[in-house]
């Protein structure tokens, strides 16, 4: 499995410094390989890309997503050397619709 993304998009408007600035509300990826459907686009941004238009994917549904097709337990509670619990996935779910 191939991924290829960043933590923030950019804004839709050119800033007063010629450039644009970080953007969490829409971002875009890519992901080949590892049980991801080929050639499939999975939701759109509206007009100007600044809202999601459908079937938004968060952070966490990604990293799901990513952890159930490579065979590991997303939702599986581990801890820590001092027994603290921790998971992989805090928040998301897989997205069904990028499985091949």
């Amino acid at each position: 499995m191939v991924v290829c993304t960043g933590e923030f998009g950019r804004t839709p408007k050119i800033n007063a410094r010629n450039g644009r600035d970080h953007y969490p509300r829409v971002w875009s990826g890519l992901i080949a390989g590892g049980g991801i459907k080929a050639g499939y686009v999975h939701g759109s941004s509206d007009a100007s890309g600044s809202a999601v238009k459908d079937d938004p994917v968060g952070p966490g549904d990604l990293h799901a997503t990513m952890m159930e097709l490579i065979g590991v337990d997303y939702t599986k509670e581990n801890y820590t050397e001092d027994g603290r619990p921790i998971r992989l996935v805090n928040e998301g779910k897989p997205v069904k619709g990028l499985m091949a």
